[in-house]
């Protein structure tokens, strides 16, 4: 399981954390403008391509993990710009814990789809699984320049501006996409992040 600091992270990818959940939630259409923007980027529009990245989907929904990703590597191997199976790969890699195998899939997505902001915004959230704040700063920031209508890629810009030792410009920025309320809750999250921990000294 993940750690506290960790699952609050995570969340920044997954909505599933109240630090970024909150008022975050983007417009269906803004999703599916998004998902015709890497469908047009891949060079895997082609009938087999997706036909083949859809079964892989629905292995990965009956649990055929280890089936699905021998799939996705033989998609990617075919139609090596159809940047959706390098995201794949990358999150069944992050789901068995292997951050650094998912941000590898991630990086080469992006040698071949630099600006399919979902490959931008998830090598994001592993640099800042890796505490590397200002790599993942530089990726929300790629996303949200590509993808500007996404909420979500905004609000980890804040977040990681916060991480980088500025919580009162990430509020700011987060004000862009939460109530105050919100954005004020949020960071004073990161402000504790950002605190030295305390530690209790051993007792004799």
């Amino acid at each position: 399981m993940w750690n506290v600091t960790k699952r609050m992270i995570a969340g920044v990818a997954l909505g599933a954390v109240a630090i970024i959940a909150s008022g975050c939630a983007t417009t269906q259409a803004a999703q599916k403008d998004a998902r015709g923007e890497r469908e047009e980027q891949a060079d895997g529009t082609s009938p087999k391509a997706k036909t083949m990245y859809g079964m892989c989907r629905i292995m990965r929904a009956q649990g055929k993990t280890e089936q699905a990703e021998l799939a996705l590597v033989g998609l990617m191997s075919e139609y090596p710009s159809f940047s959706p199976a390098y995201n794949d790969l990358a999150e069944i890699n992050l789901e068995r814990g292997h951050l650094d195998r998912a941000m590898h899939y991630l990086n080469e997505g992006l040698k071949v789809a630099p600006t399919d902001p979902v490959l931008q915004n998830n090598a994001g959230v592993c640099a800042l699984l890796q505490h590397d704040y200002a790599k993942a700063l530089e990726h929300f920031q790629a996303a949200t320049a590509i993808a500007p209508y996404e909420a979500r890629y905004k609000a980890n810009v804040a977040l990681a501006t916060g991480l980088n030792g500025d919580p009162e410009t990430g509020r700011a920025l987060y004000k862009d996409v939460v109530s105050g309320e919100v954005a004020d809750y949020n960071t004073e999250i990161v402000k504790g992040l950002l605190a030295p921990q305390e530690t209790t000294p051993p007792t004799d």
